[in-house]
């Protein structure tokens, strides 16, 4: 069992204090998610619908606890806060080899114990007996909010690699996402209009650059967004139609020029 460490200051981050009571429920649930599937941190795309709404993963990103990336997001700097699947697996393996060791031995004294009855020497039974009463099984894992030392990680496996991290970097004035990007979102939003995309594209912009997040994939921030505002209706109408208030001034002058034709045409119209 693997455990999703939270610190204790987790509830007054400035990160964490504007977040809505869904987007951390999300980030919870999305922690515990990868620990179980030893994901490193990574959440698909295709998993959002059983952890949480696309709204709070944008909440996440926007405050910068998640990154977009290729096929859906990752949590930021996990390995230096959670295990890596690695050091989990080769925990998993040491532990399997022991009680491997552990039945050859049981075996072993069970054999040692048959011969010592048909009249083998008793001093050879003792010696295996003390070896194996000292060794035990592993115990059960418990909670370790503390994060892990370096040293301990690098002697307990030797040739893992450090993961490069990726650059990440703030969005620039002229971002632009690459055809395949933009097909692949007219596709999923067939009847997007190009004054909408265009639109979206100015708010994501200017969102941005206003909170100054920094990410290592923008085209799949920008594609994230794009799903985002689709979820929320901001495509259904390829042709916006007046406001309210504009509603409104349009049906007064409509009133008002109905009231006054007829006295128009009294006086001559």
């Amino acid at each position: 069992m693997t455990w999703f460490k939270v610190d204790d200051g987790f509830w007054s981050h400035p990160k964490t204090a504007t977040l809505s009571d869904a987007a951390v429920t999300l980030w919870v649930r999305a922690g515990s998610y990868c620990c179980q599937h030893l994901t490193d941190g990574f959440v698909k795309q295709a998993q959002l619908r059983l952890l949480g709404e696309m709204s709070a993963a944008q909440e996440l990103v926007d405050v910068g606890l998640w990154h977009p990336v290729e096929g859906g997001w990752e949590f930021h700097d996990w390995d230096e806060y959670q295990e890596t699947s690695e050091i989990v697996k080769k925990r998993r393996d040491d532990a399997r080899e022991r009680q491997r060791r552990l039945r050859e031995q049981r075996e072993e004294q069970r054999r040692q114990s048959q011969r010592e009855s048909e009249g083998d020497s008793p001093s050879e039974s003792r010696v295996t007996a003390d070896v194996t009463n000292g060794v035990t099984s592993q115990p059960p894992t418990r909670p370790d909010p503390t994060r892990p030392d370096v040293a301990t990680d690098v002697a307990t496996s030797p040739s893992a690699k450090p993961k490069r991290a990726k650059p990440r970097t703030r969005i620039s004035d002229d971002f632009m996402p690459p055809t395949r990007v933009v097909d692949g979102i007219r596709e999923e939003v067939p009847g997007i209009a190009d004054e909408q995309l265009r639109y979206q594209h100015r708010k994501f912009i200017d969102h941005f650059k206003k909170t100054g997040a920094v990410m290592a994939d923008w085209n799949a921030a920008w594609r994230n967004w794009m799903r985002t505002a689709n979820e929320r209706g901001e495509f259904r109408s390829t042709s916006p139609g007046p406001s309210a208030a504009d509603a409104k001034v349009n049906d007064w002058l409509a009133l008002a020029n109905n009231q006054t034709r007829p006295h128009l045409k009294a006086i001559g119209e």
